[in-house]
């Protein structure tokens, strides 16, 4: 099955992309990046370890009856090193651009998402993409639509008695002895 706009299959081009690592043996300078990398997470873990034994020690969350923290406590590391890995891949795949002749440091433009691929130049146009919207722009949004009901609410109540609807005539009203009224 050939893509369209180019002369090669898919999985050949896929392959020509990705950077054969498979039987690499890392150098002493990847093997120091490596190490730095996880190095950088340590803090996110250990953080996140203290919190949630100090919100146990405190009440805020319950022990267990038959480990203690123990449980807790290795969750929220474990959450804390995912948290640093993903919150450090950038900073890490900039290191690891940086090695020279390493299979692992500089990419081709194929892997680089800010660049076009060889298939989009060739292929029918697409629609313009679409900038995403944020929660921030959300939330300004929001405010404002606030602010605009506070300042109308504000400009109703401020109108003058006159403006308002003329007062109707009373109508007579009957009650009976308990107090439920009728009009005749």
């Amino acid at each position: 099955m050939s893509s369209p706009g180019t002369g090669f299959p898919e999985n050949q081009q896929s392959a020509a992309a990705q950077v054969n690592t498979v039987g690499h043996i890392p150098t002493e300078e990847e093997r120091r990046v490596f190490k730095e990398c996880n190095q950088e997470t340590v803090p996110f873990s250990v953080v996140s370890m203290a919190i949630t034994q100090a919100l146990v020690s405190r009440g805020t969350l319950s022990a267990s009856p038959r480990f203690g923290s123990q449980p807790k406590v290795a969750f929220a590391g474990f959450c804390g090193y995912l948290t640093g890995k993903l919150s450090y891949k950038k900073t890490c795949q900039e290191k690891f651009k940086r090695l020279e002749n390493s299979p692992l440091g500089p990419q081709s433009e194929l892997n680089d998402p800010d660049v076009q691929s060889f298939d989009s130049r060739n292929a029918e146009p697409h629609e313009p993409s679409r900038k995403p919207i944020l929660c921030e722009d959300l939330r300004l949004k929001n405010r404002e639509n606030y602010e605009v009901t506070l300042s109308q609410t504000a400009d109703s109540m401020l109108q003058a008695p006159a403006e308002k609807e003329p007062e109707r005539p009373k109508k007579t009203v009957k009650k009976n002895i308990y107090g439920d009224a009728w009009e005749d």
